[in-house]
């Protein structure tokens, strides 16, 4: 497969060219040569008709899209962007988990769309399960000028049924927009789990979170079967939000994981997962306990090990080992093709040289059933005041709490604070925060 945007940088390299236009650094520095801006030639982001698109029709081919764009900005802009389709094509209301990443919340706040968040049968601060049998029947109810949202995988590497999801979805003529940031990689499994590939209408990619792409890069992909409203907007629906100044340094990267995914990606990966694979079994083996099905990431309970997982962090740390998070209970791990059999034995090694010890009982997190004063828009653009959250109880929250993984909300923008609110946000340490004047 060609890379037409890596080659024209290659060639632009070259040709000696005395650069009088941005970026301010000229090219000099061993980085800095390749980072061009949008000059002759070199196609323009979002109103593409030259190498970007070309480029992408690659990308097309290799996700079996109607089209797929991409960002220099990462998931952040291709949610909105998403969402932006949804609502040029007559979508109101958004139906979703409440596990989901803070970007979304905050376009759903510019574009005006109202949400439902649908119950769950089990919780965790970064899982949300979705009832099939649930969303049925709010799909029954009233499906008109609706769309289905959800995260998958989560951030510990819980998977949903998104072939299930997306036949319920068909069913009542819902299109089903999905957040698979953490998934990218799913296409090139042997079974292939992407959620294009498992009926999804649009689609998220974090390509720089699993894929050998730089910081920023990703796409939005469009079912084989997207509305043509979608098609024909996609760029113009990215451009609503996206910088001017796109970053070639992240094009490249897109561009040359296209030629790696058409050659030997898929071999690199099935030996990656492989690898995975055995350091899970060893791990169980000792006696950790694991969550999550997603392939490239081991996420593990270490309460049930006897630590929390800031002390199982701590000692990877000291050993020269960054994991991707942690928290009081879990410590979640991320691999890719590119990490090698001797990191995996390193991990494995550290890990299993912990000795166990009695499990450390952690309270089940119980969230406070909500009840809503205000929509998100108009919460999120309110003037506000910072308070102690002693002081919080029956005031209005006005922004997200929500940590950059996708998760669980203690409050959601515009909803009250009640006292089991408060309860929980002093247990997570959280003692000020924003609420409506």
């Amino acid at each position: 497969m060609n890379t037409p945007i890596s080659d024209f940088v290659d060639k632009y390299i070259e040709s000696s060219t005395i650069r009088l236009h941005m970026p301010g650094h000229k090219g000099v520095g061993d980085m800095e040569r390749y980072d061009i801006t949008e000059i002759a030639g070199a196609d323009v982001l979002y109103h593409s008709d030259g190498i970007i698109r070309e480029s992408e029709r690659n990308l097309e081919k290799l996700y079996s899209t109607s089209r797929s764009v991409y960002s220099t900005e990462g998931s952040t802009l291709s949610i909105k962007a998403m969402l932006t389709l949804a609502y040029m094509s007559g979508v109101r209301r958004i139906i979703a988990p409440r596990n989901v990443h803070k970007a979304f919340v905050y376009a759903v706040a510019q574009i005006g769309l109202e949400v439902e968040w649908i119950s769950t049968t089990s919780l965790d601060i970064c899982s949300s399960p979705l009832d099939i049998e649930r969303l049925e029947s709010v799909l029954s109810n009233d499906s008109d000028g609706v769309a289905v949202y959800v995260t998958t995988p989560d951030y510990l590497g819980n998977m949903l049924d998104v072939k299930a999801i997306s036949k319920c979805c068909r069913a009542h003529r819902v299109p089903l927009l999905v957040d698979n940031a953490h998934g990218a990689y799913l296409r090139y499994l042997p079974k292939d789990m992407h959620p294009i590939s498992l009926g999804a209408s649009m689609c998220v990619d974090s390509a720089h979170k699993t894929l050998s792409v730089l910081t920023g890069g990703g796409y939005l992909h469009l079912a084989k079967d997207a509305n043509a409203i979608w098609i024909d907007n996609v760029e113009r629906a990215m451009a609503m939000y996206a910088s001017t100044s796109p970053s070639y340094l992240i094009l490249r990267s897109l561009d040359r994981q296209n030629a790696y995914m058409d050659s030997d990606y898929r071999r690199d990966l099935l030996e990656a997962t492989d690898r995975v694979v055995a350091l899970r079994e060893n791990l169980i083996s000792h006696g950790y306990t694991l969550v999550g099905d997603e392939p490239l990431k081991v996420s593990i309970d270490c309460s049930s090990y006897g630590y929390n997982g800031g002390e199982i962090e701590g000692v990877l740390r000291a050993e020269g080992i960054e994991v991707e998070y942690s928290d009081e209970r879990y410590i979640v791990m991320m691999y890719s093709e590119r990490n090698t059999l001797e990191d995996i034995r390193k991990v494995s090694s550290v890990l299993t040289s912990i000795p166990p010890k009695p499990p450390v009982e952690i309270p089940p997190m119980t969230l406070p059933t909500p009840t809503r004063a205000m929509s998100i828009r108009d919460a999120l653009y309110s003037q506000v005041e910072k308070i102690d959250v002693k002081r919080a109880e029956g005031r209005v929250y006005s922004d997200t709490l929500i940590s950059c993984p996708p998760a669980i909300p203690v409050l959601m923008s515009g909803e009250i604070v009640s006292r089991e609110a408060i309860d929980l946000m002093q247990n997570l340490g959280i003692s000020h925060i924003n609420v409506v004047k």
